[in-house]
């Protein structure tokens, strides 16, 4: 047996005790799961012996009967608010109403008299154009930036073109060094930079101005809302429209603060009216807590002393899972006593592992000849017929040098393919095709 062989079955004993604490846990968290149900099935029934509690409450302790007298009172001062809300929303809606009818007789004469007035009525005709130029404009202006975009990329794109300008080629700011003006006429002709270089002139004139266009456009027509409002605004003057559009802002806001106010109050008087709200939750809560804190065979007794037979059939099914739950209790304590051998048993197969993982034991030169498999010695070992000690001196016992000619070695290696990782370069003039008449020109 090699080393290797040895460090395998001391990994794959651990693992194998591993396992089976792994199956014994999932086995107590999957009774955890019907312990829980169990507890919540009991904390049902004593809910529900709660709710026949609140139907007859001269049964109920001093603490439960504040707790619904505080409840009555809460949802007496709820409808009480709803009440005012409500109220509150009503008159207002009538001033609001009123006075928007007196704000649109009033907007109106505002209108006619500034369509009377000639200057008022040219400022509105000037706008109006304003309005159309923009809303016409838009649509040129996106096409006319996204085409100059596009084909700018292009130039920006070739490197040999970029190169170019970056010297200043072309231009009274060019300086080339001495023999250097051949090769870069020589390049410029290869991406036939002059002509590019004019259609690439027309494109960012023609940008500019598209942006000097929109710009003035925008200007335009902020400056005609600008004079147009200031007279809406000095014709409401004139005509007293001021106060009562402050009136009318005031009321609004006072509508939609009552109106959500309204909501939250309907809201919670719907948890009343579906006995979900938060105090019969505690009211509930309170009875069950007292309930719990009393012994079984109370609750029966009890439940046998009312009229009413319900008490009766909650408390006996309240019973039968009490004594579900002692049993699955008493076999859970069973589980949880194989779970703490499996823990010991794992910890056994570890504490071996980690006792032979040495260089005594992993030294390659060295081989096992063993008696018995040692499947067999490490399953004596765990049921605990040996230690440690005992485990060393079999191994030690069977220990044997084995020289290099002797041992049968495997070497793995890599092969690596290689491909064509130089790669040619793609060039820089040929790799556009010209889109219009001012885009990028392949002089090929």
């Amino acid at each position: 047996m090699t080393p290797i062989a040895l460090s395998r079955a001391l990994e794959d004993n651990s693992h194998q005790a591993e396992q089976q604490l792994r199956e014994a846990e999932q086995a107590l968290y999957a009774g955890s799961d019907y312990e829980a149900q169990l507890e919540h099935q009991i904390a049902s029934k004593l809910g529900d012996i709660a709710s026949l509690q609140l139907q007859d409450t001269s049964g109920l302790d001093a603490r439960a009967r504040q707790q619904l007298e505080q409840r009555e009172q809460a949802q007496a001062a709820l409808l009480r608010a709803l009440q005012q809300a409500e109220q509150i929303i009503a008159n207002t809606l009538a001033k609001h109403y009123a006075l928007c009818e007196d704000i649109a007789k009033l907007e109106a004469q505002m209108h006619e008299q500034l369509e009377q007035d000639p200057e008022s009525r040219q400022l509105l005709r000037e706008l109006e154009a304003a309005q159309q130029a923009e809303r016409g404009g838009n649509s040129s202006y996106e096409e006319i930036r996204n085409e100059c975009t596009s084909k700018l990329q292009d130039y920006a794109g070739s490197r040999l073109y970029s190169f170019l300008k970056a010297r200043n080629y072309g231009t009274e700011r060019y300086r080339p060094k001495p023999l250097q003006r051949p090769l870069d006429n020589y390049l410029a002709r290869c991406v036939d930079f002059h002509r590019n270089q004019a259609n690439e002139q027309i494109l960012l004139t023609m940008q500019a101005r598209n942006e000097t266009v929109r710009q003035a456009r925008g200007a335009l027509l902020e400056q005609l809302q600008t004079q147009y409002q200031r007279q809406l605004e000095q014709a409401r003057e004139v005509l007293g429209m001021q106060n009562l559009l402050a009136e009318e802002q005031m009321l609004s806001a006072l509508l939609s603060e009552s109106k959500a106010r309204a909501t939250s109050l309907q809201v919670q008087l719907h948890e009343f009216a579906e006995q979900r709200d938060p105090y019969l939750a505690s009211i509930r809560q309170t009875i069950t807590e007292w309930l719990k804190a009393r012994p079984l065979a109370e609750l029966i007794a009890a439940a046998a002393q009312t009229p009413d037979t319900c008490d009766d059939m909650l408390v006996a099914e309240l019973q039968l899972l009490h004594g579900r739950l002692n049993a699955f209790r008493q076999g859970q304590k069973t589980l949880q006593d194989r779970i703490a051998d499996k823990r010991r048993y794992y910890e056994r197969a570890k504490a071996i592992e980690h006792g032979l993982r040495t260089e005594h034991f992993k030294d390659a030169y060295h081989e096992y000849t063993l008696r018995h498999p040692i499947e067999q010695i490490l399953g004596e070992y765990m049921r605990g017929a040996a230690d440690q000690r005992a485990i060393e001196d079999t191994l030690n016992e069977g220990r044997m040098y084995m020289p290099p000619s002797h041992r049968d070695l495997t070497y793995i290696w890599d092969s690596y393919s290689s491909g064509d990782a130089a790669g040619r370069s793609s060039g820089d003039s040929g790799s556009w095709t010209s889109k219009s008449s001012n885009g990028w020109r392949d002089p090929h």
